[in-house]
């Protein structure tokens, strides 16, 4: 394979694994709340306050770790040989966004509490790399039963 388009699988493979956490975390949350509330929420007031409930929080870190292995395994499985460099890329560019949501001023990043981004740094990377491990371990097992 051309290094053109070996360079292209990396970036896609980084945009898909971010399009897959992005999707699904949203999905997820919007769901909890959807059913904690019933319907859909009347505004960002009650859909926060909604989401914000300690429960709703706490599971928002357990299925964070598992879109994180579900992204990871994507991005390696687009990236090819690259797999785990582009799971180390998404892994640093999840992390780099948690920690600008900490840091940020931008009052959309307020909504979520502190301690949810610092966990979140500290949870869903490395879940990004066991999924880009589990699928790179494949590339990398021997072809002959030596």
């Amino acid at each position: 394979m051309n290094d053109s388009l070996q360079l292209l699988r990396f970036v896609l493979a980084i945009f898909a694994g971010m399009i897959v956490a992005y999707t699904l975390v949203e999905a997820i949350e919007f769901a909890l709340v959807v059913s904690l509330n019933g319907s859909v929420p009347d505004g960002r007031a009650q859909y926060f306050a909604l989401r914000n409930d300690p429960q709703v929080l706490i599971a928002k870190l357990f299925y964070s770790a598992a879109v994180g292995v579900l992204a990871g395994f994507v991005s390696a499985w687009i990236a090819g040989r690259a797999a785990i460099l582009a799971g180390l890329a998404l892994a640093l560019i999840q992390a780099g966004g948690f920690i600008w949501a900490i840091i940020s001023s931008n009052p959309l990043f307020s909504y979520t509490p502190t301690w949810v981004w610092a966990l979140l740094v500290v949870i869903m990377p490395p879940a990004i790399l066991l999924g880009t491990w589990l699928r790179a371990r494949k590339q990398m097992e021997p072809l002959s039963g030596d």
